[in-house]
């Protein structure tokens, strides 16, 4: 049997301790059972919150950035599928503009096909990356630690050790310094 979640950084802590807790007694059955799952940086500290083997467990493998062939296969595939076309220079801006990072390439994706007349085309990508600026903030020292609190919640930030804050998101650091220089 296989098991297959996305998002698991969502999933409650005591359902993950539950889900941990089953798979430990599965594999010391020798059951056939086997979990495949995606998450976000902050997953492995979850995990072990919640069931402290659960890092003995699993193994938790890093997915990185993909190399440019995979990034535009990633980005021209389902493309094909639907009888549409790309141009080539489209194609390596919304390439070069992510830098292999998949969740980049949804919402370039999407924002340039809104923009679009079919083919897609440079111009395109371009009113896309218009329409994804953000304003800017301004915010008060003493709202700082909510909102960190709310961009843990939220998945968008992670604490890789105590007092530490990283970004969940590659890129999103020089995207807050574009839209926010003087923050």
């Amino acid at each position: 049997m296989e098991l297959v979640i996305d998002e698991v950084q969502y999933v409650p802590e005591a359902q993950l301790a539950a889900l941990t807790s089953a798979l430990r007694r599965a594999r010391q059955k020798q059951l056939p059972v086997t979990m495949i799952a995606a998450g976000l940086p902050q997953l492995i500290g979850r995990m072990g919150r919640a069931k402290s083997y659960a890092e003995r467990l699993f193994e938790f493998v890093a997915i990185g950035l993909l190399d440019n062939v995979s990034a535009r296969d990633a980005i021209c595939l389902p493309i094909e599928r639907e009888g549409e076309t790309i141009e080539d220079i489209a194609l390596s801006a919304i390439v070069d503009r992510t830098q292999g990072y998949p969740y980049f390439f949804q919402e370039w994706e999407k924002h340039s096909w809104d923009a679009a007349d079919i083919p897609c085309h440079r111009g395109d990508v371009d009113s896309a990356t218009r329409s994804a600026l953000a304003e800017a903030m301004s915010v008060k020292v003493s709202s700082v630690a909510p909102t960190r609190n709310n961009l843990i919640a939220k998945g968008m930030l992670y604490s890789p050790a105590h007092g530490d804050t990283a970004f969940t998101v590659p890129l999103l650091d020089a995207f807050m310094r574009r839209v926010m220089p003087n923050g």
